[in-house]
């Protein structure tokens, strides 16, 4: 892998409410496979090289922060969001404007082109 494929800069988009980063050096989730071919040519180069916000990440994002967040209501967790970047977010709020988002930027009609 180059030098670029270790520089992971990742940020909570609070537009989106998705964690978004990575970039086309690097492989961004578990999932995501390196090549390894020196006959190919691709051995340290991404296959599947996907910076932003990947849809399983989002998906277990979304999850976690409605877990936290139920743990809250049931005084079994203590805190009631994060604070980034001197922001405060409630998980519950997080987790609504991903659910609102999602939609959006991941569904793709049955015949876009048409």
């Amino acid at each position: 892998m180059s030098t670029d494929g270790f520089n992971i800069l990742l940020e909570a988009d609070f537009e989106s409410g998705f964690i978004i980063g990575g970039n086309g050096f690097n492989c961004l989730t578990w999932m995501d496979k390196m090549g390894s071919s020196n006959h190919a040519g691709t051995k340290g180069i991404p296959a599947t090289p996907r910076a932003g916000a990947p849809v399983e990440l989002v998906g277990l994002l979304y999850s976690c922060l409605k877990t936290f967040k139920e743990l809250y209501d049931q005084k079994y967790y203590s805190f009631e969001g994060v604070t980034i970047n001197s922001k405060t977010v409630k998980f519950s709020k997080w987790a609504d404007k991903i659910k609102s988002s999602f939609e959006y930027w991941f569904y793709l009609e049955e015949n876009p082109l048409n």
